[in-house]
C-alpha cells in the first residue's frame, strides 16, 4: 500500500498541459549500457520488457579481425573498420531489438575526440567517415531506429572552436568544417536513408545559442565571434540531409530545467522558430521539416544527488512528483522522443529506478499511452490491489425505467425541438451478466457519473464496456460542485474490436487539471430514431 501511494504521488502532475503529450517514445541512456556487448543485454532483455522503455542507446562492441575490440564508444580514434567484422553480430542485435523495450533503439556513434582532429587532416576524416558509414550499415541490419550522437567536449579538446593550432583565417576554416560534417554524414544517409538521428545536443549546444533571442542576433554573435566551428559543422550535416531523415536536437540542457517556468515549452518554441537562422537559408527548410525537438532527463538528479548543481528539489514535499511535473511538459513539447539519463542505478534489478522513483514505469505510461495506463489500472482491480471509486460497477438495477445510482442521466431540453428518449436498465442483457445501462431513441444525450474532492493532478483510471452505433465519451471538470466548462474537457477514445456479443471495452486514465477540484463522466448517445445503445462494467479507479 505504500507503494502505491507514491503511484499517485508520480503521476499526479500528468494533468499539467496535455493529459498525454506529444513524444509517445521513451528511451534509456546511461552507463548501464556502456561498455557492454549484445549477449549482456540479451540476456537480461525479458526484464527490460517489464518496464514502460520504448528503447534504449546501446553501444557496438566487436571483435575485429586482429583482435582489436571495435567500440563505438572510441569511433573517431580507431582505425578504419570492416563490414564483415561487424556483420556477424547482426542476427543478435536483430533478435534483440525484437524485444518490447528495445524496439526503437539508437546505436552509439559518433561523439567529440579525445584528441583534437585537425580539420586539415585529409586522412583522418576519411577514416572517421569510413566508420561511421560502416556502423550505419550495420545500424540499418539490425533493424535499429538509428544512431545516437554526442559531441560534448567531455576531454577539454575544442574541436569545434578555433584554436592557435587552426592557421587558416576563420572564414576558410568554417567551410572546412562545414565540409568534414557533411564528409562524415554522407556516408551514413547513403547507407541508412530514412535514419533518425539523436544527438544529445546540436543547436541547443551548451545553451550558448539559445542566449540569443532572435536571428539577427544570432547572426551577428557568429560573425563576430570568429571562432564556432560547431554551427559549421552541423550545416554540413544538413547539407547531407536527405528528405527520408530525421535530427533531433536532444536539448541535455534541460537536465535541471523546472517546469513551471514552462523552460520546456519555452526552448521547443525558441529551437524550432529561431535557432535555424544559425544555418545558411538553404537548409532552414530542412530544418523546420525535418528537426524534432527531445529532451534529456537526469534520473540521478531525482533521486541519487542530494545537493549541488544537479539537485532536483521536491515540488509539493516530493521529488517524484517534480519528475511527473517536468515529464508532463517536456512531453507535451517534444516531438516523438524522450530521453533518460542514469548512472547510479539501472532500468532492472532490485535497486532499480522504480524503486528509486517508485510509479516511474506508470508515469510515463500515462503519459505516452493513457489507455495502456487504464488497461494496467483496470488489471490491478481485478486483482484486489485497487478498489474502484464509484459503486455498482456491474450496473445493476432492479426497474428498466429508471437508471441505477451512482449513475443519471440527461438529455437535450425539449425547446431545441430534439427527440425525446428513454434513459433506464436493461434486466435482459449486459457485458457478461445480464443488466446494463440503456438509452433509446435519444437525440442528444447521456449517462453521467461525477466526482468531487480530490486534488488537481490526481490520477484515474477508467475503464468501460459500450455497445451501440453511436456512443461516445467526454470527461468534463468541475469546480466547487459546478461543471466549469472553461477547464478544456477531454474526449476519451472508444478502441478495440467488438466481441461477438457487440460489447467494446475501453481502458483509459485521467488527471483531474489546474483549477478543478472534481469531474463528470458523459457517456452520451446521440441515437437515430429507436436506436439502443448500452454502457456497462464502469469502473473509476484511482491509482492509489
Amino acid at each position: 500500500m505504500r507503494k502505491m501511494k507514491h503511484v499517485t504521488c508520480a503521476l499526479a502532475l500528468l494533468g499539467v498541459g496535455a493529459v498525454y503529450g506529444v513524444a509517445d517514445k521513451f528511451v534509456a541512456a546511461g552507463w548501464e549500457f556502456a561498455g557492454k556487448d549484445v549477449n549482456h543485454v540479451l540476456a537480461r532483455a525479458d526484464a527490460y520488457d517489464q518496464t514502460a522503455l520504448d528503447g534504449c542507446v546501446l553501444y557496438l562492441e566487436a571483435k575485429g579481425k586482429d583482435g582489436l575490440r571495435l567500440t563505438s564508444r572510441n569511433i573517431i580514434h580507431q582505425r578504419a573498420w570492416q563490414y564483415d567484422e561487424l556483420a556477424p553480430l547482426v542476427p543478435k542485435y536483430r533478435e534483440l531489438l525484437a524485444h518490447k523495450a528495445f524496439r526503437h533503439s539508437f546505436l552509439n556513434s559518433y561523439r567529440a575526440p579525445t584528441n583534437r582532429v585537425a580539420w586539415t587532416d585529409d586522412a583522418m576524416w576519411a577514416k572517421v567517415a569510413n566508420n561511421m558509414r560502416v556502423e550505419a550499415r550495420f545500424a540499418k541490419a539490425c533493424g535499429f531506429r538509428g544512431l545516437q550522437m554526442d559531441p560534448e567536449d567531455y576531454h577539454h579538446q575544442n574541436q569545434y572552436v578555433r584554436c592557435d593550432k587552426d592557421t587558416l583565417p576563420y572564414a576558410e576554416l568554417a567551410a572546412l568544417a562545414r565540409r568534414r560534417g557533411r564528409q562524415v554524414f554522407e556516408g551514413v544517409f547513403a547507407e541508412f536513408p530514412d535514419v533518425t538521428i539523436l544527438s544529445y545536443w546540436l543547436l541547443t549546444m551548451g545553451n550558448t545559442y539559445s542566449a540569443c533571442r532572435d536571428e539577427k542576433s544570432l547572426q551577428a554573435f557568429l560573425a563576430r565571434s570568429g571562432v564556432d566551428l560547431w554551427v559549421p559543422f552541423v550545416e554540413g550535416i544538413f547539407d547531407a540531409l536527405p528528405p527520408t531523415a530525421t535530427l533531433i536536437d536532444g536539448c541535455e540542457n534541460a537536465y535541471n530545467w523546472r517546469a513551471e517556468s514552462m523552460q520546456y515549452l519555452k526552448a521547443a518554441i525558441h529551437t524550432r522558430e529561431v535557432l535555424g537562422g544559425l544555418l545558411s537559408p538553404e537548409n532552414r527548410d530542412k530544418y523546420k521539416l525535418q528537426l524534432q525537438m527531445s529532451f534529456g532527463t537526469y534520473l540521478d538528479g531525482y533521486s541519487v544527488i542530494t545537493n549541488g548543481t544537479w539537485y532536483m528539489p521536491p515540488l509539493e514535499g516530493s521529488r517524484v512528483r517534480r519528475l511527473a511535473a517536468n515529464l508532463a511538459q517536456s512531453t507535451e513539447a517534444a516531438g516523438e522522443f524522450i530521453w533518460f539519463w542514469g548512472e547510479k542505478r539501472s532500468w532492472i534489478g532490485k535497486d532499480s529506478w522504480e524503486a528509486q522513483l517508485p510509479g516511474l514505469n506508470d508515469l510515463i505510461y500515462g503519459l505516452k499511452n493513457p489507455h495502456e495506463l487504464g488497461r494496467r489500472l483496470r488489471e490491478r482491480m481485478v486483482r484486489g490491489e485497487l478498489k474502484a471509486l464509484n459503486d455498482n460497477v456491474a450496473c445493476l438495477g432492479t426497474d428498466p425505467a429508471r437508471v441505477p445510482k451512482p449513475y443519471s442521466s440527461w438529455q437535450e431540453i425539449p425547446k431545441y425541438k430534439l427527440r425525446r428518449g428513454t434513459f433506464g436498465c436493461d434486466l435482459t442483457m449486459g457485458h457478461g451478466d445480464s443488466s446494463s445501462l440503456v438509452a433509446q431513441n435519444v437525440e442528444r444525450g447521456c449517462f453521467t457519473y461525477s466526482a468531487h474532492g480530490h486534488k488537481p493532478g490526481a490520477v484515474f483510471g477508467l475503464s468501460f464496456a459500450s455497445k451501440g452505433e453511436h456512443v461516445s465519451v467526454r470527461i468534463g471538470w468541475m469546480r466547487e460542485h459546478r461543471w466549469d466548462w472553461s477547464i478544456q474537457p477531454l474526449i476519451v477514445p472508444i478502441t478495440g474490436a467488438p466481441d461477438a456479443q457487440g460489447w467494446t471495452v475501453t481502458d483509459f486514465s485521467f488527471a483531474i487539471p489546474e483549477r478543478a477540484d472534481g469531474f463528470g463522466i458523459m457517456f452520451n448517445v446521440n441515437q437515430d430514431p429507436n436506436e439502443k445503445c448500452w454502457y456497462d462494467d464502469i469502473a473509476v479507479i484511482p491509482a492509489s
